[in-house]
């Protein structure tokens, strides 16, 4: 069983045949790994053979997906500042986020990245202390990468916010920003071959 694999945009230019993976009597799976198709959103198109005969065909659409929220002023009078990301696929087994400030740039980067908590199945936070960055003012840059349960990793996306002395901060003023990172998987029932 294959799954032959491409992208609309730009025609088959990046086709992949995909070797099935049988999974049980009549059941087989092909995993379409997105950044063999230069981590391309859009209509992506599938056919499926068995023992060399066309014998299915599907489209998946692949969208945008993560949602990075953090604020973009910060007083250090808070003490600290969460950062959230939303729409993480269900193999992503942890979010870091290397933090660190423009002032003097990576002196104040903690190693190992600090891992950030899972909120729920498809969120996850980091909070982030000015106590690990000298209450420094200025910007903060924080890059955000995942790592699935097969060992990959990948940056997601980054977000820097501006840090002041002052009274109480405004942790309400957001700023979204989206990207796409992921897998989709195909599958067959009712086939033996």
């Amino acid at each position: 069983m294959t799954f032959p694999t491409w992208t609309e945009q730009g025609g088959q230019d990046d086709l992949e045949w995909i070797a099935g993976e049988k999974l049980t009597n009549g059941l087989w799976k092909g995993t379409v790994v997105l950044a063999k198709h230069g981590k391309g959103t859009g209509q992506y198109n599938t056919h499926i053979y068995a023992d060399g005969n066309a014998v299915s065909g599907l489209t998946a659409t692949v969208q945008n997906n993560i949602r990075v929220i953090s604020p973009q002023e910060v007083s250090l009078a808070d003490s600290y500042y969460e950062i959230f990301v939303e729409g993480i696929a269900s193999n992503v087994r942890e979010i870091r986020f290397p933090t660190w400030t423009d002032y003097n740039w990576q002196d104040d980067l903690v190693n190992p990245w600090i891992i950030s908590e899972k909120v729920n199945e498809m969120t996850w936070k980091i909070r982030i202390p000015f106590s690990n960055h000298n209450y420094e003012t200025g910007s903060y840059i924080t890059h955000i990468y995942a790592f699935d349960k097969y060992g990959n990793m990948e940056m997601l996306d980054g977000t820097s916010v501006n840090a002041k002395w002052g009274v109480e901060g405004n942790r309400s003023l957001l700023k979204p920003s989206f990207r796409n990172w992921t897998i989709y998987y195909t599958y067959l029932c009712g086939w033996e071959i």
